[in-house]
């Protein structure tokens, strides 16, 4: 399946076993793997930075709250799609809030390494609608 210019969703309601991990401890390891990315200075945060950063073709991957607003998520997916920039829907503001330090629902991935880390791990989480 094809995941280039598709937002895709985690559902945390099930912990149905895929492969050896659960979806529990996959989505911990996306976290465990942002938070790396920190450290490393391969992520970024906020709506206006992720957006100027796509623009400059810098982003790899961007990561939105599934509970961020439509309003706020629109310019970002419409100019990551239109940059050909995969986003992945995934956890809530609050987690990427207490992730960051600061209060945001937006990610960008810059690092090809983390954002195949991260896809690979989204990949036992995916649920197909």
């Amino acid at each position: 399946m094809n995941h280039k210019n598709q937002t895709l969703k985690y559902v945390p309601d099930t912990d149905i076993k895929l492969g050896k991990l659960n979806k529990k401890q996959a989505f911990e390891k996306i976290y465990t793997l942002l938070h790396f990315a920190i450290k490393a200075n391969k992520l970024i945060y906020g709506h206006d930075s992720v957006l100027r950063f796509i623009k400059s073709k810098k982003i790899n991957l961007v990561l939105l709250a599934e509970d961020l607003s439509k309003n706020s998520a629109q310019s970002i997916i419409e100019q990551a799609k239109q940059e050909n920039i995969e986003i992945i829907e995934i956890g809530s503001k609050s987690a990427f809030s207490q992730l960051t330090g600061k209060l945001t629902g937006i990610i960008g991935v810059l690092d090809e390494n983390f954002k195949s880390g991260i896809k690979k791990h989204f990949s036992l989480i995916e649920v197909e609608e």
